[in-house]
């Protein structure tokens, strides 16, 4: 992918690509084409993007240009009995948190094509801290997470997702701490909705 773009795809995100059973939104599509559609977009958009949960966060909305499932349905008395639990860690070197979830196989018939990618972003500078590592200058956000939905706007984060974070880097976090109010408004809606597994 070329170093003249701002935005860039992040290590962190290749799961959403190459992790058949990637729990949430996965990416059918190439990395590149996806980036290169994505920085079209950005462009497109006048480079105009929505805060996020931090200052080093930002957001930006774009139409589902790579037909993207919905990465989590609601839960109801159809789905409440199909629903999972795990240890779970995204990489080798985070601790495992419980996570939920429903499997594809079970719930295909109720997933749909999302209408929005939400797009998730760190700027360059906190992927440095984080990775402990230098990137070129001329990249400004990375792509951290792709989150396939039926609006443009943020919906919360996984209560786990805001505890990790607080927990700081060296569990996998980014050192956020934790917010109450928040948190306990992504409760409310993390009751009642539940991550979709690709088992397919």
């Amino acid at each position: 992918m070329s170093s003249f773009n701002e935005l860039e795809l992040s290590t962190f995100c290749y799961r959403q690509f190459d992790d058949p059973k990637y729990t949430g939104s996965k990416i059918t599509i190439s990395k590149e084409s996806f980036m290169e559609a994505l920085n079209k977009e950005y462009t497109e958009q006048n480079k105009v993007l929505q805060d996020g949960y931090a200052p080093f966060c930002k957001h930006l909305f774009v139409k589902n240009f790579c037909d993207c499932r919905a990465g989590q349905i609601e839960i109801t008395e159809e789905t409440k009995p199909l629903i999972q639990t795990e240890y779970v860690a995204r990489t080798t070197e985070e601790l495992p948190v419980l996570s939920r979830f429903v499997l594809y196989s079970q719930v295909g018939q109720l997933v749909q094509k999302a209408t929005f990618l939400d797009i998730i972003l760190y700027s360059r500078e906190q992927c440095e801290k984080e990775e402990n590592k230098k990137y070129d200058p001329k990249i400004k956000w990375f792509v951290v997470s792709v989150k396939a939905q039926n609006v443009n706007f943020e919906t919360p984060m996984n209560p786990i997702t805001i505890m990790r974070n607080a927990l700081g880097i060296s569990e996998g976090g980014s050192g956020v701490q934790l917010n109450r109010e928040k948190y306990m408004e992504s409760v409310k809606y993390w009751k009642n909705h539940v991550i979709v597994r690709n088992d397919d």
